[in-house]
């Protein structure tokens, strides 16, 4: 059962070469991105003028076609999750899949080297989160995780009811 969905505000947009396309959702020094890989649709980060970074099978891999997250980002924020990616209490934004069709959410951990990293999310990895840094593919678990949380029209932040130690990573909007 997929538990990710679109949304609204958000959207996948073709990319290559290290393009960024206007109105992509930036986190430091990169976009937010994914691209297809070993019949899978991977989620990572886009350096400009490079690529794509996805960790795959342990290894960093640069991707030269992808899709970059856009749309208006003043709907989402980040917020706090730690642990592996159970989601409870949100619906997290469809981000890829594996080559066996498991969900992959958007993540990001904080610090890592001095710098944000944004990679994939989902409840099968034992993590729960995988990204791409200095050729290697890294699973973390001992940081903080972080995903979006939707913005209500009057201006509230409506934040996750009881966001705990175990809830999933990635960019989410609060239920319905």
């Amino acid at each position: 059962m997929a538990i990710a969905r679109d949304h609204a505000h958000a959207r996948w947009v073709k990319a290559c070469n290290g393009e960024i396309p206007p109105n992509s959702f930036w986190e430091g020094d990169h976009a937010i991105g994914r691209g297809y890989y070993q019949n899978g649709l991977h989620v990572g980060y886009v350096k400009p003028g490079q690529g794509l970074f996805i960790g795959w099978d342990g290894s960093e891999h640069i991707l030269k076609e992808y899709e970059v997250l856009g749309g208006d980002k003043s709907h989402f924020h980040w917020v706090q999750c730690h642990g592996r990616c159970q989601p409870q209490g949100f619906t997290p934004l469809k981000g890829g899949y594996e080559a066996d069709g498991k969900e992959q959410f958007i993540g990001r951990v904080d610090n890592y080297q001095g710098k944000d990293r944004i990679g994939k999310a989902g409840p099968h990895l034992i993590d729960g989160m995988n990204f791409a840094v200095d050729g290697r593919e890294i699973s973390w678990s001992l940081d903080i995780f972080i995903g979006l949380c939707e913005t209500v029209e009057d201006g509230r932040d409506e934040m996750v009811h009881s966001v705990r130690s175990y809830h999933s990573v990635g960019v989410i909007e609060t239920p319905t």
